[in-house]
């Protein structure tokens, strides 16, 4: 599948278990008192330990606001696709939230295939070496029956970068 950069990503997911229709929540909240109302979402969340701070960093337009960048986990494996960027103030109070998070992720983690043996069926489909650097990373994928374990490893080739998961 092309995706908009030229970029190639190959989604191989073998079996597993299906879990309930996942529902997206999309967040958008702009100004201060939906930024605030959303942030109750994201405490939740942290609370609860299905949402995880990826990276802070200071917003390069605007002195003294900070980006907070959130990805959601279920078990500690992150889901892909699922995060949120939070803009908050001087003070550290909200200003913006948007992003998407997947309601209902109920499935076991563990995964059938260790991540050498991932690695060695990607390795054999695209006859690229991934080496230690590109190893793949266990996520959860949401897909239209729910959702499935997979496993992901990435790659820059001369023409485009290439994504493939197990």
């Amino acid at each position: 599948v092309r995706g908009l950069a030229g970029a190639i990503a190959c989604w191989l997911v073998g079996a597993g278990l299906a879990v309930a229709q996942l529902r997206p929540r999309v967040a958008t909240a702009v100004g201060h008192a939906a930024a605030v109302a959303m942030d109750r979402q994201v405490t939740t969340m942290r609370e609860a330990g299905t949402l995880t701070l990826a990276r802070e960093e200071a917003d390069p337009l605007v002195r003294g606001r900070l980006h907070r960048r959130f990805r959601q986990t279920y078990h500690g494996v992150p889901v892909y696709g699922a995060d949120l960027t939070q803009q908050v103030d001087a003070t550290g109070t909200p200003v913006s939230l948007f992003g998407t998070t997947f309601a209902d992720v109920d499935l076991d983690t563990t995964p059938a295939l260790s991540a050498g043996d991932a690695a060695r069926l990607i390795e054999g489909r695209t006859g690229v070496l991934l080496g230690a650097s590109r190893a793949p990373d266990l996520v959860i994928l949401p897909v239209d029956s729910g959702a499935r374990l997979a496993w992901r490893s990435g790659w820059r080739s001369p023409s485009c970068p290439t994504w493939c998961s197990i």
